[in-house]
């Protein structure tokens, strides 16, 4: 027998006894449940003795009867403890896609340790001081711990860490050395090439990377109450990002001769964040005054790698392997904000709050250098015009509202929101230099000659509300909301959006519920000027020579375009007894942009819910539910090429396309938990299966060519089942086996090799793929 096939029986081996174990530990406290239930023969008359109190005995008496073991009662109610969980868990296989959140990423055993420590004075004492430290999943990636402390009424310090994992992929394969850091080379013996084709190392030097990151998160806080009346708190949190994600690496300057790498890229991130708030508060008058300070760091400011390919058409001399180029990181910035909240109770029935806030975003980074490469950085004749961008952006946000009940059965509300975003950040020619394979143009008509767009925009809201009472428990409710939003460096300068909603809510009886609401919204606005941030973004030099836009012309962006929007919600909650509810609920969506010729032209989304719960007694519940989601759009498009080709092809009807997308998601479920007479036992199990379907269906012109794409498919399926036995009050048993299987397929990466593009080099990452276990058992300590 082969080490592989040995191996393989070993680890299957050991599954199968550390499923044993759990099973014997669900097992043990059935079979104590069999010995609690089993009758226990009792005299007749000392059962009816029992049953019946003697016809003698006074109410008094019966009282005493009943209340003489209430000093217990009384001390289990107010007496604090504290426990601990201590145990094992076991993953069945490694998987990034199942661990991906939750730590169970890395097949193997692991420690179960959870700590709640609570200390304070007895209920009856005249102290008011606490102290309690809480700490979670401490033997996996996703532990977290909070210390608090203080004294009731009066203040409270609060100190906490947390983890929070990221495990994207660990099907990724490059060829580039240095995965991590800074810097990205090649193997020694490469051998560039025009394109993937022709680099015969580049599958023999493929090695795994992880992309992962880890955030480490620090807190520390503090709540007191000043004087009557006044509070006041502050907080600072300290958090850390780690590990590497992909970013696309690109060389080469227009249409016809870029080149790509998708690579790894370092993730070395801190961000700092400050708050503090003074508030007051009575019963007519509530303010709050605040400032947030946030600081975010980057301690790579760029990354350099090898240009895998040789040096081809269109590229300047020098410029493929081995040189190298470089890429921008996320740059360090700031923002800070100061906010002002009042509230204001004119009386029982009517409130006025009211909020003000100004923000900056400041960004000054460094700018990198036009190119890495030396002899493109000798031919720049104009250069950076300053050493950072400067960038500062000022916020300001107004929010003001007034609500009333005049009487019962009506109450009505009006509020106004202003959101500005001013940019002032300076503007300024940049003539760049194309993908570190050109030398710089500065001529009058060179596309090279670039503006930065400082973009800005201010949004008003205003908005009414009513609600009446008509009958009963049933009440109707209208409202109408206008927004107005002015942009810069957009297509569209002024967009105006108007919402009409109406409902009605009911309740009939203590078993019947219901609501249904109808919005409907409709957005135009300015003329739509395509080319607005093309004109605004390129020299009037090159503009000159150019049909004048980049986007075909009849494009609309969704979020700019005229829309009309229709919006339904129904649902209904049946109770037909105290333990049996019925529910089921409906969403539909629906955009419509009759006036786009190209670009998103409809848009639905449905949602249907069904659920239902089950409890007929305190010691166990049921439930199951049903929910089928169908999302389906359609896009018109136009393809068409550069130069001389650019506007007859923009009015060739066979360069014309169109795609419908349709989405569809079924997920069901149900449960269920069980808890003895005695509290000794209880357990439960939970299901949750959910498939979802993907499908493109394109339509082309004749001069296009297209294939139909596969379905992308999804299948997720999840039981967990668990089980706690009470030993004693100071001790418990708990024991879970929880089991998770998930299937995708996905055209986009499925098969696809590094080498499969001849022009970008890819990670030939695989679609996630797995079934795994987590067996667990712990004991619970209290004291």
């Amino acid at each position: 027998m082969n080490s592989t096939a040995g191996g393989i029986q070993s680890r299957n081996l050991q599954l199968r006894s550390l499923c044993l174990a759990v099973a014997v530990g669900l097992a043990l406290p059935w079979a104590a449940l069999a010995q609690e239930t089993q009758p226990v023969p009792e005299p007749a008359a000392t059962a009816q003795a029992e049953a019946e109190p003697s016809e003698e005995a006074t109410s008094s008496e019966l009282f005493s009867i009943e209340d003489s073991d209430e000093p217990e009662r009384l001390k289990e109610l107010t007496q604090i403890s504290s426990s601990a969980e201590l145990g094992v868990f076991y993953v069945s296989d490694d998987s990034f896609r199942f661990g991906r959140y939750n730590g169970y990423e890395q097949q193997g055993p692991g420690a179960i340790l959870n700590l709640d420590l609570f200390k304070r004075g007895a209920w009856d004492s005249d102290s008011a001081s606490y102290m309690r430290f809480t700490a979670d999943d401490l033997g996996r990636d996703t532990r977290e711990a909070v210390l608090e402390f203080g004294v009731q009424g009066k203040y409270k310090v609060r100190v906490d860490y947390d983890e929070i994992p990221n495990y994207r992929s660990d099907s990724a394969r490059t060829p580039f050395i240095g995965a991590g850091g800074t810097e990205l080379t090649l193997p020694s013996n490469w051998v560039p090439g025009a394109n993937t084709a022709d680099m015969t190392q580049l599958l023999p030097s493929l090695q795994s990377v992880d992309l992962k990151t880890q955030r480490r998160r620090t807190g520390l806080g503090f709540t007191g109450i000043l004087k009557p009346h006044w509070d006041f708190s502050t907080s600072f949190k300290h958090e850390t990002k780690e590990g590497i994600k992909s970013i696309g690496a690109v060389f080469g300057n227009s249409g016809g001769n870029p080149r790509a790498a998708i690579v790894p890229e370092p993730v070395d991130y801190t961000t700092d964040q400050f708050d503090a708030m003074l508030s007051y508060t009575s019963r007519t008058l509530q303010v709050q005054a605040a400032y947030y300070l946030s600081r975010f760091s980057d301690h790579n400011s760029s990354l350099v790698w090898t240009n895998p390919y040789s040096t081809i058409t269109g590229w300047a001399a020098g410029t493929g392997y081995p040189s190298q180029g470089q890429l921008s990181l996320p740059p360090d910035n700031k923002f800070q904000q100061f906010s002002l909240n009042v509230g204001y109770n004119f009386s029982d029935n009517t409130r006025f709050s009211g909020s003000f806030s100004r923000g900056r975003m400041t960004q000054d980074e460094d700018f990198l250098p036009y190119s890495y490469i030396p002899s493109l950085q000798a031919s720049i004749t104009q250069p950076l015009p300053r050493s950072s961008l400067d960038g500062r952006i000022d916020t300001t946000v107004v929010n003001l509202r007034i609500s009333s009940r005049p009487w019962e059965d009506f109450s009505w509300s009006a509020s106004y929101r202003y959101d500005d975003r001013d940019n002032k950040t300076p503007r300024d020619e940049y003539v760049y230099i194309g993908g570190d394979t050109q030398l710089q143009q500065t001529g009058v008509t060179s596309n090279r000659r670039r503006y930065n767009e400082p973009y800005s925009f201010k949004e008003q809201q205003f908005k009414l509300d009513a609600s009446y009472r008509v009958w009963g428990h049933t009440d109707l409710s209208a409202g109408v909301q206008h927004s107005k939003t002015d942009r810069t460096y957009s297509e569209r300068e002024e967009a105006d959006e108007t919402t009409y909603n109406l409902g009605i809510k009911t309740e009939i009886g203590e078993r019947f519920s219901g609501q249904l609401r109808y919005t409907h919204a409709n957005r135009d606005g300015s003329t739509y000027y395509g080319f607005e941030p093309f004109h605004s973004g390129y020299s009037a030099g090159y503009v000159a020579t150019t049909p004048g836009w980049e986007n075909h012309p009849a494009l609309r962006k969704y979020f700019l375009a005229n829309r009309d929007r229709d919006l339904v919600n129904a649902s209904a909650s049946f109770t037909p007894s105290q333990s049996l509810t019925f529910s089921a609920s409906v969403d539909y969506a629906r955009d419509k942009y009759d006036q786009s010729e190209l670009g998103l032209t409809d848009s639905r989304i449905e949602s249907y819910s069904l659920d239902a719960v089950y409890a007929p007694s305190p010691r166990w519940s049921t439930y199951a539910f049903y929910t089928y989601e169908k999302l389906d759009s359609e896009q018109d498009g136009h393809s068409f090429r550069g130069g001389a080709n650019q506007v007859p092809d923009s009015i060739n009807p066979d360069r014309a396309w169109f795609v419908d997308h349709l989405d569809r998601i079924d997920s069901y479920g149900l449960g269920f938990k069980h808890g003895t007479a005695s509290g000794k036992l209880d357990f439960g199990i939970d299901y949750v299966s959910s498939k979802s379907r993907s499908d493109l269906d394109f339509e082309v012109g004749s001069v296009l060519l297209t294939a139909p794409l596969p379905r992308d498919e999804s299948r997720l399926e999840s039981v967990n089942l668990y089980a706690t036995y009470k030993v004693r009050n100071s001790l418990s048993l708990r024991a879970g086996l929880w089991y998770e299987q998930f299937r995708s397929t996905d055209w986009s990466v499925d098969g696809i090799e590094p080498n499969q593009l001849a022009n970008v080099i890819l990670l030939g990452e695989d679609s996630p793929d797995y079934s795994v276990y987590v067996v667990s058992f712990s004991a619970i300590f209290r004291f």
